[in-house]
């Protein structure tokens, strides 16, 4: 073997490593290609993650936003009920005592229809008993709305006949506060 043998040996060694080098070269831009290739995404990657974590954060405060506003409306309507509530009980309570006056008043005349039964017989068409001690035409008209309440035919002890009755006798009684 000589020395032209190894020559040639060179060069097919060196046509081999200059092949492994230009391919190496070309691998190695492929991968550095990919490389900025694979930075350039992990920006795009990173980029678009701090915009949706802004959005989220921002979806949250809106949110959170919005559920305070809700509770404060909550707890307005909620003082709201109560105070409506507290109202229908007071008026409720009041309601209660009116009609405790007025089966008050209404026994009250329903005993002094009795007593004057008892003592003058039947009332026979006078009705002008009902209204003693009514002295003015203002006294005249709220001793008939009680009386109109006490002995109204809706009332389970209403009468339709003294109703009658009793709004002739103020028909005559308020004619004649209307002449003197």
């Amino acid at each position: 073997m000589g020395q032209k043998d190894l020559t040639k040996e060179n060069d097919v060694s060196m046509e081999s490593f200059l092949k492994e080098t230009v391919e190496f070269e070309r691998k190695k831009k492929q991968l550095e290609k990919a490389l900025a290739d694979f930075k350039e995404q992990q920006k795009i990657f990173e980029r678009e993650k701090r915009d949706f974590e802004r959005k989220m954060e921002a979806q949250e405060r809106e949110f959170t936003h919005k559920m305070e506003a809700k509770e404060r409306a909550m707890e307005q309507q909620g003082r709201l009920f109560d105070m409506k509530w507290k109202l229908l009980e007071e008026q409720t309570a009041k309601v209660a005592e009116e009609r405790k006056q007025v089966e008050k008043q209404k026994e009250f005349y329903n005993h002094l229809c009795e007593f004057e039964n008892r003592t003058y017989g039947s009332i026979g068409g006078d009705c002008r008993i009902m209204f003693t001690g009514v002295d003015s035409e203002q006294g005249l008209k709220r001793r008939y709305r009680d009386l109109l309440k006490i002995f109204h035919p809706d009332n389970p002890e209403g009468d339709n006949n003294l109703v009658q009755e009793i709004s002739r006798e103020y028909d005559e009684l308020k004619q004649s506060y209307g002449r003197g």
